[in-house]
This record gives structure tokens, sequence and C-alpha cells, in this order.
């Protein structure tokens, strides 16, 4: 009986894993930055930092004057496009749980604590069949 059980598992086990790679990773990060400084023409000469956290974190900076002046409904639907290209790039090396981008005004460095930004969440959650 203990083996039907094991060779019944087994194959959901192995069918339910990906092979999360960081590597794989830092060459997604910088195809997402071309993509998005095709789709966002502000973005050739600005920040962009993508991080994915313990394969599962998705978190997206980006330092630019224009996208930082928009307004929330605008950054809302300029986030949900990124959420898209996010997924795009990393759902198949990773789990993707939560994700967030962040605008700032500075395009050269990284924000200061008491730097002012605008985060909104990517709702990945959105994008898992």
């Amino acid at each position: 009986m203990k083996r039907y059980l094991i060779a019944l598992l087994l194959p959901l086990a192995a069918t339910g894993c990906k092979e999360t790679d960081s590597m794989v990773n830092q060459v997604n990060n910088q195809k997402m930055k071309d993509s998005l400084k095709k789709v966002y023409p502000s973005l050739a000469v600005s920040q962009i930092r993508i991080e994915v956290r313990d394969f599962r974190d998705v978190e997206v900076l980006l330092g630019d004057e224009e996208l930082y002046s928009k307004t929330d409904e605008e950054l809302q639907e300029i986030t949900k496009n990124i959420s898209s290209i996010a997924y795009f790039f990393h759902e198949e090396n990773n789990y993707l749980g939560k994700g967030k981008v962040t605008y700032i005004a500075n395009e050269r460095s990284a924000p200061g604590p008491d730097e002012p930004k605008r985060e909104f969440d990517m709702h990945l959650e959105t994008f898992k069949k």
C-alpha cells in the first residue's frame, strides 16, 4: 500500500517543481529592462532596478521624473502593464507571490529614507492560472 501511495504522489511532486536559477533571473531582469525602455521611452535615461527576492517577490524601482509626475490612475495602468511584463519574464523560473512597483523622481540614485516615493501593488495573483 505504501508503495502505491509513493508511486501516486511522485509524479505530482515532480510536476509541481520549478527549476529556480538566479542566473536566469539576472538575464530576464535585463530583458525586462530592455522591454520597459521600449514601452516607456523616458526610461531610456532613467534608473531601473528589478529584483526577485527568494524566487517569489518581484520589486521594480523606476527612477523617472516623467512617470513619477503622473496621476495615481495613470500609474495604476502603468503598473498593470509592468506586472504583465514581469509575469511574462519571471513566471517560468519563479514561484511568484507579491510584487510592487516603486516610482521615484530621482533618475540617478537610490531613494533615501526621506525621499518621496509612490508604490503600487502588482497584483501578480491575477495572472495565475
